[in-house]
């Protein structure tokens, strides 16, 4: 029998305390989970589950946008991504929340507004892109990507990519490796630095050379892979905001020659939200506060014909 998703938060919730980074990423798998089984009014629980402050707080919201999207409730998809694009959070936010916030904003026939969203993610992005592929190039070699992960405070990368770069070498897990290759340096300096050098020391130097030279490889064979990997999806969302300009001339066009006229029609009432007795509706007019965060719903007044 399979518990209601209520019960099942409660048992996570009562483990604060001990490991609320743990916690928190339990919360995440288990929205993860009901999401890929299309049952986004659970995984929108489990979203809403993980505590704002929460170092998975951002990427749950960032996922809840794509169940409340799959539900229909673009309101609610676009008040997140709102919150995503807060200046609280510059440089953080998933490449790919502009193509979705752009999206619903094509579906909904805001095209103006769609291609607003375009404009500031390539503006911001192929800038970062363009830094990626440049990094890639210079550090072909496990050895190089390796270095990179070893100095990448004094690496050089262009500032605009250090949030992707950051990303992607935590996603590869490469830095934790650091620690082994550094142990190793300091027992082959120890074992070298003695007076007498017997057989099995130089044995022992030379395994403890092929180790570290083995976990460089491993490092910077993650790292490159990482990049790459980042470089590809940033590049085929790229590609995406083409494909959504093209839809959106296409459909405009398609309005002017059928009504001779591309606007769209103004929805009978955007839907009410009920409030709690602690809420009280605040309109947004360009102000962020941290209190608020989370907590926007874009009222799409306008819709298609």
């Amino acid at each position: 029998m399979e518990e209601e998703p209520a019960s099942l938060a409660t048992g996570v919730a009562r483990r604060r305390g001990a490991d609320d980074g743990l916690r928190d990423q339990t919360l995440l798998q288990l929205a993860r989970v009901f999401y890929g089984r299309a049952q986004d009014p659970a995984a929108v629980f489990y979203y809403g589950s993980v505590p704002r402050g929460s170092a998975a707080w951002l990427t749950a919201l960032f996922e809840a946008s794509w169940s409340h999207f799959r539900q229909g409730d673009d309101e609610r998809a676009l008040g997140n991504l709102l919150t995503l694009h807060a200046p609280f959070f510059q440089g953080l936010a998933e490449p790919e929340s502009y193509v979705l916030q752009a999206f619903i904003y094509y579906r909904n026939c805001r095209y103006d507004d769609a291609r607003e969203v375009l404009a500031r993610f390539e503006a911001e992005e192929t800038p970062v892109r363009a830094a990626l592929e440049k990094l890639i190039a210079e550090r072909r070699e496990p050895l190089s990507a390796y270095e990179l992960v070893r100095d990448f405070q004094k690496s050089g990368v262009d500032p605009r990519a250090i949030p992707v770069v950051t990303r992607a070498l935590e996603m590869a897990d490469a830095a934790s490796t650091l620690p082994s290759i550094a142990e190793a340096e300091r027992e082959i300096d120890l074992l070298e630095g003695r007076n007498v050098v017997t057989q099995d020391v130089e044995e022992t130097v030379r395994d403890l050379r092929e180790r570290r030279t083995t976990l460089i490889e491993r490092v910077g064979t993650a790292a490159r892979t990482a990049l790459v990997s980042e470089a590809r999806v940033l590049g085929d969302l790229l590609s995406q905001t083409l494909r959504i300009r093209f839809e959106s001339t296409g459909r405009e066009k398609e309005a002017l020659e059928k009504d001779g006229d591309a606007s769209v029609a103004t929805r009978s009432a955007p839907r009410a939200r009920a409030l709690r007795e602690d809420e009280v509706e605040w309109p947004y007019e360009g102000e962020y506060w941290r209190d608020e965060l989370g907590t926007y719903e874009y009222l799409l007044t306008r819709g298609c014909r």
